[in-house]
């Protein structure tokens, strides 16, 4: 939408921001083995992300002794 200027200035313009809805996206990164792992949820729980981790470790990794999780930005609401 354009923005009533004085003149001798440019023209500008306004945007409006409509937020239609969110979404909350787990990504697993194995950097050595090319791999990536995404999941959306509707929702940003402690639940959504603990079924994250569970998928992780029972059908990505099964076999694996040790799995080193780094997490950034874990702010879970219930």
């Amino acid at each position: 939408m354009p923005v009533t200027m004085n003149p001798g200035h440019s023209e500008k313009y306004d945007y409006e921001y409509f937020r239609n809805d969110t979404a909350n996206i787990l990504m697993t990164v194995e950097f050595k083995a090319g791999k990536r792992m995404t999941k959306v949820t509707k929702r940003r729980t402690i639940e959504d992300f603990a079924l994250y981790v569970k998928i992780l470790v029972d059908d990505e990794y099964p076999d694996i002794e040790v799995i080193r999780l780094v997490v950034d930005n874990l702010n879970t609401h219930k």
